[in-house]
């Protein structure tokens, strides 16, 4: 584990965890469940940032960086979309 991130809405019980396995995951702390595992980058995941509103994570890796939007597809809000990346 590199990085962990609680969601800054109080009320959401979120955390954002990165690690040198090269995912970013989205857990439920209320339920100890992991929501989504996000497998974009191909390197270790060095930093996470969540927008003030909560409506954006951005992920850094040694690779590459990476913005994910609530509004897009790949945002984790809804455990049932797809997290793949293109």
């Amino acid at each position: 584990m590199l990085r962990v991130l609680f969601h800054p809405e109080p009320r959401r019980l979120l955390l954002f965890t990165a690690s040198d396995d090269a995912e970013v995951k989205m857990w439920d702390l209320k339920s100890r469940s992991l929501l989504a595992s996000l497998d974009g980058h191909f390197s270790a995941v060095t930093g996470l940032g969540v927008s003030p509103c909560g409506g954006m994570l951005l992920s850094a890796g040694r690779d590459k960086v990476r913005v994910y939007h609530r509004e897009s597809p790949l945002w984790m809000w809804n455990p049932q979309a797809s997290f793949e990346s293109t």
